[in-house]
């Protein structure tokens, strides 16, 4: 340890090491297998979150067809906005998604 302290390896490229490969993987391996609990409860609420999603993109369509509107009718969908002119005022539609 003395060495890597004192920057003997600093100017050494990595692709000169020997089994460095071998040695980054057994690291990457102990650190999956130590937060195992935590990468688990991770992959849930993922699983969680994307359902939501999908459930909240239901309710925008059901809402749609409760008002009389199906996606085949949808032709454009997007901020909307129009300039004033002498016959027109100016308006600005937005959306949320």
């Amino acid at each position: 340890m003395g060495a890597i302290l004192e920057g003997a390896f600093d100017q050494v490229p990595l692709s000169t090491m020997p089994v460095l490969d071998s040695h980054l993987g057994l690291q990457f391996e102990a650190m999956l297998l130590q937060n195992c609990p935590l990468l688990l409860q991770m992959l849930q609420m993922l699983q969680m979150l994307q359902k939501l999603q999908k459930l909240q993109k239901l309710q925008k369509l059901q809402k749609l067809q409760m008002v009389g509107f199906s996606l085949i009718d949808i032709v454009r969908s997007g901020p909307y906005s129009q300039m004033k002119n002498t016959t027109q005022l100016g308006r600005q539609i937005d959306y949320r998604t």
